[in-house]
């Protein structure tokens, strides 16, 4: 059995993870009742992969990205975790606030489960300046992908238009 030092430095470890985990359950639970009511319960509560896609995707990269809140902030895996996000919220047609307040609902979690006296999870590293830079990041993630979007959008038009011109001239008249 481990005393002093050690055994205290476990304990934390497990304190930590038990509250990220905490935090990334009301994390995707909060995410997905921003989606419309009828894709909310699905998309937090079914975990099969193959029957929830999205809630999948929200799962493992809501995951992804509080580690990197919690840790490093490498911009990189950031970008990489937020990109199948935005591309999710740039499909379903959400507003550009809308798209990004999945970050910004982390705040109120973190007030929740924060010791008294305390303003965030100091011992995860998670703070609002944190927060607000992911926020950010996420806004010029969605920005590309809706331009991205947008692009796809326009050379599918003007790829079909052809094809429509020469299916009318053909029908009679």
């Amino acid at each position: 059995m481990q005393t002093g030092w050690a055994a205290q430095t476990r304990g934390l470890r497990v304190e930590i993870m038990d509250a990220t985990e905490t935090i990334l359950e009301r994390w995707i639970a909060r995410t997905a009742e921003s989606h419309p009511r009828h894709a909310a319960a699905l998309l937090s509560q079914e975990q099969d992969p193959f029957r929830n896609p999205v809630g999948a995707l929200l799962r493992q990269n809501l995951s992804h990205l509080l580690r990197e809140l919690s840790g490093e902030m490498d911009t990189t895996a950031i970008s990489s975790a937020l990109d199948p996000i935005m591309r999710l919220q740039v499909v379903q047609g959400f507003s550009s606030d809308d798209a990004v307040q999945f970050a910004l609902l982390l705040k109120p979690i973190l007030q929740e489960l924060a010791p008294e006296g305390r303003s965030a999870v100091v011992d995860c590293k998670i703070d609002d300046s944190r927060i607000n830079r992911l926020a950010g990041m996420a806004a010029d993630k969605y920005a590309q992908c809706r331009e991205q979007l947008a692009r796809i959008r326009a050379n599918e038009v003007r790829r079909t238009n052809p094809v429509q011109q020469r299916i009318r001239a053909r029908r009679p008249a």
